[in-house]
């Protein structure tokens, strides 16, 4: 192919040949930028022409290499750790071969990761056995040399995972395989929010429809179908269980209705003494504001602040302005201001 500049000896080219090539390129250019007949920008052109078959040209054997390293590499076992069989994923002594491509994959987050497209677990028909390297159609344990290759596989999902310990089973319902020992021992399906929720949850439960055939709104992967811990928070929302932990290390409201996620009282019954004790900015004197609580959805009007407005229904402060109301008996006191409102304090127990 014409143009190989910049290709090494191991891609498939010596260096005498990469040398004749880079020759030849500049040979062609000079020619080109003595060429009187053309003019400054068809000399540019011409020049770019060269440039970009020699850089196509690289880029294709690039692509042919890393299919073949691809390739190869597939055909190699791969380890989760020293001396266990596996991938950074899943513990496991097979390898999956993609219905789509074709290609030999520890796993299909391996493989999504590692191309372009995304596999189908349902279609994998193929896995090859990392004891004997024997390619054969999906099955428990290997046909050539008997090896099983996980304590948990699962014939739906064509899922394998040799992990001590580790419970998996797979829900009819959900259609995949989830984290437990099963739907009634330690889970059980919700059909409105068609997940299973654990069972010590279900009291405290909120159904929303579909709630994991969502994106996680911290880290934007799909739940439904993610291999990291999924929790329920007390909106009913839902979100990666590290997530959570990150996102409320700064944050105390869900990332998408805003509600509480955990008991304010004790915050809002310091917010409480320190209004009753401060004087109201002049500028504020005399308006009230008209707000929507976050917490319970009631709308109910506040004393005006620059950043704290009580909900008159749940005491929550957990609001958000929606209109400044001017009233005509001002008040310049916080305290006698808010008594006049006669909003019960939080208590903090």
């Amino acid at each position: 192919m014409e143009g190989g500049g910049g290709l090494s000896e191991e891609d498939g080219m010596s260096e005498r040949d990469e040398a004749v090539i880079r020759e030849r390129r500049e040979r062609e250019i000079r020619a080109i930028l003595r060429d009187e007949s053309l003019s400054q920008d068809g000399k540019m052109s011409r020049v770019k022409e060269i440039m970009l078959r020699d850089f196509k040209a690289v880029a294709a054997k690039d692509r042919e290499q890393a299919e073949a390293n691809l390739a190869l590499e597939g055909q190699q076992p791969m380890f989760h750790a020293e001396g266990v069989l596996g991938c950074s994923h899943y513990q496991r002594k097979c390898k999956i071969r993609a219905h789509c491509c074709g290609k030999l994959f520890t796993c299909r987050l391996c493989h999504d990761d590692a191309m372009d497209h995304k596999i189908c677990r349902f279609s994998t028909e193929e896995v090859m056995c990392m004891i004997c390297l024997e390619v054969q159609p999906v099955s428990r344990s290997c046909r050539h040399c008997g090896e099983e290759f996980a304590r948990y596989f699962c014939g739906v999902c064509k899922l394998y995972d040799n992990e001590p310990g580790k419970h998996i089973y797979h829900c009819k319902d959900c259609g995949i395989c989830r984290l437990g020992k099963g739907v009634g021992i330690d889970n059980y399906h919700c059909t409105k929010c068609n997940a299973c929720v654990a069972l010590v949850s279900k009291e405290k439960h909120r159904c929303l429809e579909r709630s994991l055939e969502v994106d996680c709104p911290v880290c934007n992967m799909f739940l439904f179908t993610s291999v990291l811990p999924v929790i329920f928070m007390p909106c009913g929302h839902t979100i990666h269980s590290h997530c959570y932990e990150e996102y409320t290390k700064r944050n105390f409201t869900c990332p998408i209705c805003a509600k509480s996620l955990a008991d304010m009282s004790q915050l809002y019954h310091r917010i409480d003494e320190t209004l009753a004790e401060e004087e109201r900015p002049p500028e504020l004197v005399g308006t009230e504001t008209l707000i929507l609580c976050n917490d319970c959805g009631a709308k109910s009007k506040a004393p005006s602040h620059y950043i704290y407005h009580k909900c008159r229904m749940c005491f929550s402060y957990n609001t958000r302005v929606l209109e400044r109301i001017r009233i005509s008996t001002p008040t310049s006191s916080g305290a006698a201001y808010i008594a006049a409102h006669a909003i019960p304090s939080v208590n903090p127990s």
